[in-house]
């Protein structure tokens, strides 16, 4: 990750915390470079926040579908 990107990405996941976001989908094409969104994600996301990282666009909205829909039991 540039460094440059650190400080906006703060402010947008402070943002989505103060928000009370519940679920946050983040594309990531490569996850070798997740490690410092997941680093940034331990301080700045509440742990009521569940945060799923995904490879492509696609996967990221079925994802959302997926946890938007209820569990059959």
């Amino acid at each position: 990750m540039d460094p440059l990107c650190a400080s906006p990405i703060q402010k947008i996941m402070q943002l989505c915390n103060d928000a009370q976001v519940a679920v946050v989908a983040r594309v990531v094409p490569d996850r070798r470079r997740d490690i410092g969104l997941q680093i940034m994600s331990s301080f700045h996301y509440g742990k009521q926040v569940r945060v799923v990282t995904c490879a492509s666009l696609e996967e990221a909205e079925q994802a959302l579908v997926d946890l938007a829909s209820p569990s059959p039991n």
